[in-house]
């Protein structure tokens, strides 16, 4: 028996030392882990944050667009007592137009810069385009206007509907010429890369 219990004693101590060896390494695999973890749920909270920052500032900014527009059409001549529903319509119609697609691609901070001073931002092409989509549509929509003049008493005369009409025509204009100008800078783009190839 006691061989048997002398072997068992090896046995137990070539566990003990393996296990007490792969014991350090586990817990330091395991506080490795747990910082990672630790890491990433700052990471994801932090994102979090700024995600909620970002969209607080867009709502901020919608709102205050918002009035300035309710506030340019009454200037222009809107009824202010009788249609302010209407008139809202067509200030939010036209926030949705033109801030909305800016700030999902430029992004808030940005979409101000674009506001104040636009020598500040870099990629021209892009920056051209949302300002040809801000200013045809409001060129469309205050165009539009003139059909409520008119003295032919149909239904789609009735405020606002010709300048919401207008305002998404002008959107339409304006995203079929940003495709056209994007489609004839590809176009040359390709042309030059064949000339290249041409002369090699």
């Amino acid at each position: 028996m006691s061989m048997d219990n002398l072997q068992n004693k090896k046995v137990l101590f070539f566990f003990c030392s393996v296990t007490s060896t792969y014991f350090v390494g586990i817990c330091l695999y395991l506080q490795f882990i747990v910082k990672l973890v630790f890491i990433e749920v700052f990471n994801i909270i932090y994102n979090f944050t700024k995600i909620i920052k970002e969209i607080i500032k867009t709502c901020v900014l919608t709102v205050v667009i918002t009035i300035i527009y309710y506030v340019i059409i009454v200037l222009y001549g809107a009824p202010v007592l009788t249609h302010c529903n209407e008139t809202l319509i067509l200030a939010l119609t036209l926030t949705t137009l033109t801030l909305v697609p800016a700030c999902l691609h430029l992004g808030t901070d940005n979409l101000l810069t674009l506001f104040i001073n636009s020598e500040q931002l870099t990629e021209e092409k892009f920056l051209e385009a949302i300002k040809l989509n801000i200013k045809i549509v409001l060129i469309t929509t205050w165009l539009s206007a003139f059909v409520l003049a008119l003295d032919w008493d149909r239904k789609w005369q009735i405020w606002p509907t010709p300048c919401i009409i207008g305002a998404l025509l002008g959107y339409f204009i304006s995203h079929f010429l940003t495709f056209i100008k994007i489609l004839k800078i590809k176009l040359e783009k390709k042309c030059k890369k064949k000339e290249m190839f041409k002369t090699c």
